[in-house]
């Protein structure tokens, strides 16, 4: 089964076919399918073949379907000065965008 690492800002993630992962938002509808060509790494039997990009892999590319937008867990921030009497508190979330992936294209014949 084919694998690839792509980019997404500034994480990374590898995918394989059929799997899913959640990405910071993207300004795509719910159910639209695209395609994806900023990929670091191509491994296209899923073994020890592999093509690497410097910085992407040319012609690599990964298939998508947005499948739902979601807000990730509460990460709380708490701020403390010790003898100030000073205090606080404040959270954080995430906005996520989860995607499936449909297909891996090495690019390569």
């Amino acid at each position: 089964m084919p694998k690839a690492i792509v980019s997404f800002g500034s994480h990374q993630y590898e995918v394989e076919p059929g799997g899913r992962l959640q990405v910071l938002r993207l300004k795509r509808p719910i159910g639209e399918e695209f395609e994806w060509d900023k990929i670091l790494a191509v491994a296209p039997d899923g073994g020890e073949k592999r093509i690497l990009g410097a910085p992407h892999a040319a012609g690599a590319k990964v298939r998508f379907r947005v499948l739902r937008h979601l807000r990730g867990e509460k990460v709380v921030i708490f701020k403390k000065r010790s003898k100030k009497a000073w205090k606080k508190k404040t959270g954080f979330r995430s906005e996520l965008t989860e995607l499936e992936v449909l297909g891996v294209e090495s690019g390569a014949n």
